[in-house]
């Protein structure tokens, strides 16, 4: 799902490769009525139009995310946010006993897409700032795929800590690792359509995540990448096999992703069970085990 940069409030570029095969955007757009995408009129680009025609695959995505979140919100997640929500559709799709659903969303097209199109379950923000003014904490917050489009990831990890429930709250982060990509050189930078700022490797990002204020309890990553056709009916036929061919698809696209679970320091003992489950998203063994469980 196309991602966003941001920079103080303006949206400055999208992303048309984070962590797996998407279609070409900048080329669909000029179908579909789209201003082309430059480094000031990404907001153009990022409109009602682009989001109707992405919807199909905003679903899809939901679901294929949702499906590896599920494995971290369990019951004792009443209160849930995610950065970079885009229209809201891995946010409206996770369950369970979730009661209160936060976004925060730079672009504001976004948010209204959001706000609107899920029944109004979705409390939208423009930025961290604003949730934690109005005396919220949450349970859970993860961000998936943008953290390396912001100006200063660290701040924005800083942020989020402020609205993390002190006593039980989790962080889950995932970015993609550029630097597996050599293909990445001053060739690609002319026709880049994803701007991404800053990249990680299990280490970076743990360091990164420990100096916002976290304690962290686990990083993993691993060559992913999702594969067409990108439609439920076949994804729902055979996860395990979708995700399983990701693997093979990431490996020969050196498309590397990265997730870290964290806690605030004080509820370390909380880890042990965080990250096993984070473990288990390697490989697609929360897939498997899911499987296993309802058979």
């Amino acid at each position: 799902m196309p991602r966003r940069v941001v920079r103080g409030s303006k949206l400055l570029a999208i992303c048309t490769a984070c962590a797996f095969v998407v279609f070409h955007i900048l080329n669909m757009s000029e179908r579909i009525g789209l201003r082309r995408k430059t480094p000031q009129g990404t907001t153009d680009f990022y409109n009602d139009n682009y989001l109707t025609w992405q919807k199909p695959m905003n679903v899809f995505g939901a679901r294929v995310k949702g499906d590896l979140l599920h494995t971290f919100v369990t019951k004792n997640v009443n209160t849930i946010l995610e950065f970079g929500c885009s229209a809201g559709y891995i946010l409206a799709g996770l369950h369970g006993s979730i009661q209160e659903k936060y976004c925060v969303e730079v672009n504001s097209v976004a948010r209204k897409y959001a706000s609107q199109e899920h029944g109004g379950q979705i409390k939208v923000f423009a930025n961290t700032k604003s949730v934690r003014r109005m005396g919220v904490t949450v349970d859970f917050i993860y961000s998936t795929s943008v953290l390396e489009h912001c100006e200063c990831p660290l701040c924005e990890l800083r942020d989020l800590k402020a609205v993390l429930h002190p006593l039980k709250g989790v962080l889950l982060i995932g970015v993609r690792n550029d630097g597996t990509d050599l293909r990445q050189t001053i060739d690609h930078f002319k026709t880049d359509p994803n701007n991404h700022l800053y990249t990680w490797n299990e280490l970076l990002l743990s360091n990164m995540i420990r100096e916002a204020g976290f304690h962290v309890c686990n990083t993993r990553g691993q060559y992913e990448a999702w594969v067409p056709p990108f439609e439920l009916s076949a994804y729902n036929k055979n996860r395990s096999l979708f995700c399983q061919r990701g693997l093979s698809q990431g490996l020969q696209t050196s498309t590397f992703y990265i997730w870290s679970i964290a806690v605030l320091p004080g509820n370390e003992q909380a880890c042990d069970i965080l990250s096993r489950r984070l473990d288990q998203t390697q490989n697609c063994l929360y897939l498997e085990l899911e499987a296993s469980e309802s058979a």
